[in-house]
């Protein structure tokens, strides 16, 4: 009887210990109280159930940051927790279902990820939601017009590629601060006919926007009650009404032939690599870079590959990336308009500029007037001369 005993004890802690393993297993792949995660090999990580994620802090998540790279929130899920996929480098990603009303703050904080669409059923984004996705290009919100989002502080800052945004229908404030700032690639965002108010500081160290889309007739009130020292930019924004986002065309393609012409710097020969674009040549900015330095007219190149974003610094010496002055191609090819932005000292600039075989070109005219050195053109020699001793003088 004792060995009946001892074999009906062992058999309830078996049960006891199976019971507990398998809730520890399911704990494991918990992400809220009627929720669980799985994660592919690929980086593929689903949440699927009922309900609510957890909210996080920055280490609490149970997946590796580094191993995701999408995201798939099932029906059935109704919020994203705070920080739930914050510093996802490798989120790229994130299928949203209409489910979903909430999603938290920092949820997406400093991801990869490039596009964002919001499901029209999402009410609530909070702080910095997607602040700091280098990579995010453009964010659309669905909307179905029934009701508003409520957008808290800073939700898409610091993304430093987005050039596109629409905000949809039935929107009608920006409570929080912040919402775009520095977002320096930020070109043209399209508001709703709902929208009354825009944020604080709502597009502050926006440099290169340029066009508000309004699907009314009447702008939004914009709210100037903002900490010292930040500044809207909206002096400079045109607000087109009753219209949304034009379509993205693709830009117009022209034929770029070696330039045949001799180029003198201060007297002696350099050879460039330059094209001539319907009778003006064209060169590389870090080329022009190489053979003005240590001049007077000597200007800092900088590339910002998340941004597109040209740098130019006139005064500074040039520091050299290798490959420049490297000698010029011998056959036509094709130029598209650059997609680049340009800063000179910081401040967006307009030059005429275009993408040839993967560099940009820029129009020897436009360089030589934006930092004032001589450009002439002897046509019985065809000699292009640069002179840093001189001062830009129009055609």
């Amino acid at each position: 009887m004792k060995i009946k005993r001892f074999s009906f004890a062992a058999f309830c802690l078996a049960l006891f210990l199976l019971a507990g393993a398998a809730w520890a297993a399911d704990a494991g792949n918990a992400c809220g109280d009627d929720l669980t995660w799985t994660c592919t090999e690929d980086g593929v990580l689903t949440v699927s159930g009922t309900g609510a994620m957890w909210s996080y802090g920055l280490q609490g998540v149970p997946w590796d940051r580094n191993c995701v790279k999408k995201v798939v929130i099932e029906e059935g899920v109704t919020s994203i927790g705070d920080s739930a996929f914050h510093s996802c480098a490798n989120l790229t990603e994130a299928d949203i279902a209409d489910s979903v009303t909430a999603i938290g703050s920092n949820a997406f904080f400093a991801s990869g990820l490039t596009q964002v669409r919001l499901p029209g059923t999402v009410r609530e984004v909070g702080g910095y939601a997607f602040a700091n996705c280098a990579a995010l290009t453009s964010v659309t919100a669905a909307g179905d017009g029934s009701g508003g989002i409520q957008f808290a502080d800073g939700v898409f800052s610091g993304c430093r590629s987005l050039t596109r945004v629409s905000i949809p229908e039935g929107v009608t404030e920006f409570s929080g601060s912040h919402m775009f700032r520095g977002c320096a690639a930020l070109t043209a965002v399209a508001l709703p006919k709902s929208l009354q108010t825009l944020g604080v500081s709502m597009f502050s160290d926006c440099a290169a926007l340029r066009d508000i889309y309004l699907a009314g007739d009447a702008k939004p009130k914009f709210d100037r009650s903002m900490p010292a020292g930040y500044v809207d930019r909206l002096d400079d924004i045109t607000f087109h009404y009753g219209s949304g986002l034009p379509a993205v065309t693709e830009p117009k393609t022209l034929t770029a032939a070696p330039t045949t012409s001799a180029v003198l710097v201060n007297g002696s020969e350099v050879d460039f690599d330059a094209y001539n674009i319907a009778g003006a040549n064209y060169f590389k900015l870090r080329d022009l870079a190489y053979a003005l330095r240590e001049t007077e007219k000597q200007f800092e190149v900088s590339w910002d590959a998340p941004t597109k974003t040209i740098a130019l610094v006139p005064g500074q010496p040039y520091t050299a990336a290798g490959g420049e002055l490297s000698g010029g191609g011998t056959e036509e090819k094709t130029a598209a308009p650059t997609a680049a932005r340009i800063l000179l000292d910081g401040k967006a600039v307009s030059f005429t500029a275009y993408n040839i075989g993967g560099n940009n070109y820029f129009k020897l005219r436009d360089i030589g007037q934006a930092l004032n050195f001589g450009v002439s053109w002897d046509s019985a020699k065809r000699v292009v001369a640069i002179d840093t001793g001189a001062a830009y003088l129009s055609e």
